[in-house]
């Protein structure tokens, strides 16, 4: 199985050959979002943040966030576990690997954004100013869906560099 550096490697390799393929095609501008979405997914959002590897390491101080979804989603599990069994080996499926991490993602930055927005409230005392369906929103859209499937391109990526090597 390939280590930090030899996913990094790999997926950058794809990027570029994607990349090439979009400024010949001229279709640079329309995948930059996916672009930027496939980079986050590389370097932040890998499907190793359930370990202690270097993508845990790039969260700085932040990397506490990811130690409950080792908890929930254990990357693999061999052997006996009395209490993970239902979540055996889901860190590293190709379709529930990828959403579990990007919803795991998606409920912190929630959660940021809403004590964000309770703080702003009270130092202005106008809690009516606060949008909470902002980020929803921001979200629900093509850019926002392009950027999500980035993401899990990236890290599907991964998963076939893990079966190949």
């Amino acid at each position: 199985m390939p280590n930090f550096e030899e996913h990094v490697k790999i997926n950058m390799s794809i990027f570029w050959l994607f990349f090439l393929v979009a400024i010949v095609m001229s279709q640079l501008e329309n995948n930059l979002t996916v672009f930027a979405g496939y980079i986050i997914g590389t370097f932040l959002l890998n499907l190793d943040l359930d370990t202690k590897t270097d993508v845990r390491n790039s969260w700085g101080f932040l990397a506490f966030w990811w130690k409950p979804y080792d908890i929930l989603v254990p990357h693999r599990v061999k052997g006996k576990s009395r209490f993970r069994d239902v979540a055996r080996g889901l860190g590293h499926h190709w379709l529930m690997g990828p959403i579990l991490l990007i919803c795991w993602f998606l409920l912190g930055m929630a959660l940021f954004y809403i004590g964000a927005s309770f703080i702003r409230g009270t130092i202005f005392l106008n809690p009516e100013s606060i949008d909470n369906t902002k980020l929803v929103n921001d979200i629900m859209t093509p850019k926002g869906y392009k950027f999500l499937f980035g993401i899990w391109f990236a890290n599907i990526i991964h998963l076939i560099s893990d079966k190949i090597k």
